[in-house]
């Protein structure tokens, strides 16, 4: 196997650099400014882009864990709709399919990015050299800030999670909406009427309507 060439001092003072920026931005509600790290990021790949290829290249264990994970999400979807709007499982589809994915980019991949902060961690004391302490020390902390900074995307989400439902609604159902309007059946006997309001935002609005 080749062996790679240790990071020259001058990339690992980059280094430092930007993961230091990062962590004070994000500590200090530089938001707009953090734009500008993923960009940054992303050269970074570039310049090992086969090596990065390499690492992510699809496999049957990235699919059935993706699949699984997925899966997971739907049903916590499920509940996580019944549990909070009372809506029957039954009526939802696209919705939990959506919010199945945000729960797996928020919550599910805590999991794996505390695994390789440890891993990283771990290597910064099996690799002596002062380059590859500095990498090391990097993907760890990169993990950690990433880690930190979904802890509060789901939360944030949560807020917005009725908009989800505009995708099974539907102006013409057994809901009988008012013209112009659409609704989704929470269960056999009401319904939530969906209306967009300027200043409040979306509404949700539960009325009678047996089913037929």
């Amino acid at each position: 196997m080749e062996n790679k060439e240790p990071m020259s001092f001058r990339d690992a003072v980059l280094r430092i650099i930007f993961f230091g920026l990062f962590y004070y931005c994000m500590l200090n509600g530089y938001y707009l400014f953090l734009g500008i790290f993923p960009t940054i990021s992303a050269v970074m790949l570039c310049r090992d882009w086969e090596n990065t290829v390499a690492k992510l290249k699809w496999t049957w264990t990235t699919f059935i864990v993706s699949t699984l994970t997925l899966f997971i999400g739907r049903i916590f979807a499920a509940h996580h709709y019944n549990n909070k709007y009372g809506i029957y499982p039954e009526y939802l589809n696209y919705s939990v399919s959506v919010w199945a994915l945000i729960t797996a980019i928020t919550v599910f991949i805590f999991f794996p990015l505390g695994y390789w902060a440890f891993i990283f961690a771990k290597r910064t004391r099996d690799n002596n050299t002062f380059s590859n302490l500095l990498v090391n020390l990097s993907h760890c902390a990169t993990c950690m800030l990433i880690w930190i900074a979904l802890s509060y995307a789901y939360p944030y989400a949560e807020q917005y999670d009725a908009h989800l439902l505009i995708l099974d609604s539907y102006t013409h159902s057994d809901c009988r909406p008012p013209a112009g309007a659409t609704a989704i059946r929470k269960n056999g006997k009401e319904c939530y009427q969906i209306s967009w309001h300027q200043e409040s935002g979306l509404e949700l609005t539960e009325y009678t309507s047996p089913k037929p």
